[in-house]
Order: structure tokens, then sequence, then C-alpha cells
């Protein structure tokens, strides 16, 4: 009886765990074969927890809100350059 109870908290405790947690998208437009967002924060309020967020090389003004745990992985490209966040318009 000990046992089938571990099986099934077992069972449960896997299910619960969201099977889309390693969703990759990206923003701009350097990754053509994954769903692209314009900004950042559509991207974060578009993807899971546990989600990666490539972003492209480029100037990104806005202000972000981080509210879960996501990987932001900026992509650098030679001649390109970095992902750079800068100050919004308006401040």
């Amino acid at each position: 009886m000990r046992m089938a109870r571990w099986i099934l908290a077992s069972w449960l405790i896997l299910a619960s765990v969201p099977f889309f947690a390693q969703t990759t998208v990206a923003v701009g437009k350097c990754q053509p074969k994954k769903t692209s967002f314009p900004t950042i924060q559509q991207a974060l309020n578009a993807t899971p927890p546990g989600a990666t967020i490539d972003v492209c090389p480029g100037f990104y003004p806005e202000q972000i809100l981080v509210y879960q745990a996501v990987t932001l992985k900026g992509i650098a490209s030679g001649a390109q350059g970095a992902a750079v966040i800068t100050v919004p318009n308006g401040g």
C-alpha cells in the first residue's frame, strides 16, 4: 500500500510539471524559424514560466517588467552588434 501511494504521489508531481516550459521565442527578426515578437515585453507577456527569449541585435527602447522565471538571452551577431535595452521615449 505504501508503494502505491508513493507511485501515485510521483505521478501527480510529474503530471503537474508544464511540458511547454521549454518554449523558445525571439524578439526581432534574426531567428525567422521561431515565433517572434517586436518587443521584449510582448515576448515576456506571451511566454510561460521557464521559457527562453532570444533577443536579436538592436536597440529596444522600453522599460520591461519581468514577473516570472524566464531566460533573456541576447543574440550577438558580429557586425550587427548586441541587444541593447534603452530608455523609452518620455523617460
